[in-house]
């Protein structure tokens, strides 16, 4: 696939079919992330593949937890930016996200990656550049992917998947994808104009 076509293509999944990826294709989807560019090549990163059902259950529920206590806050803010839905539809949305549901499709998915890596900004920078290679190389392979960082918001959930992955201390949980076959295909989001995000000199 051309590689702009993959870059327009490109939607969150967050609803698959019951079939798994193999894994030479999950295999693949690492490949692609190794390749992105990191801080004085420092490939800072690591991938925790999770198929096992239980386990997906469990960093589900942590998802739901962290949503929860993200949005139940700011309960106003999203009454405000879901107004426009109708009043029906407005109050389905507010819940959603309050609840933390909004982040139970995560148990849907055949395959969860966690992304971890050392603690710094570079780090982190450059493990968002493997995590877009990653959904870029799923698309080219017919997968879907929905990018989640909500985990990182409650510490209490971030450390109990820390310990729930065995995830190495010297490093800090930065996102989970949710990977499979799309059951969906929604429709593109707007996005805004080239002339509202630069300036020129």
């Amino acid at each position: 696939m051309n590689i702009l076509k993959a870059i327009y293509n490109r939607r969150s999944i967050r609803c698959f079919t019951t079939q798994k990826p193999k894994r030479a294709q999950l295999e693949s989807l690492i490949e692609a992330a190794l390749q992105a560019p990191s801080a004085e090549n420092s490939q800072p990163w690591h991938f925790t593949i999770v198929q096992e059902k239980s386990l997906r259950e469990q960093i589900t529920a942590l998802a739901v937890e962290a949503g929860k206590h993200y949005y139940s806050p700011r309960k106003q803010e999203l009454q405000v930016k879901f107004d426009k839905m109708g009043e029906e539809r407005c109050k389905e949305m507010v819940e959603r996200f309050t609840s933390g549901s909004l982040f139970s499709f995560l148990e849907t998915a055949p395959a969860l990656i966690a992304v971890s890596s050392e603690e710094s900004l570079f780090a982190h920078s450059s493990s968002g550049a493997a995590i877009q290679n990653l959904m870029l190389a799923a698309l080219e392979l017919g997968l879907g992917t929905c990018w989640t960082g909500i985990i990182t918001t409650h510490p209490k959930s971030a450390c109990a998947l820390q310990q729930l992955l065995d995830i190495s201390p010297q490093n800090t949980f930065v996102a989970l994808l949710a990977v499979g076959y799309p059951a969906q295909q929604p429709n593109a989001r707007e996005r805004k104009n080239v002339a509202d995000v630069s300036t020129w000199f």
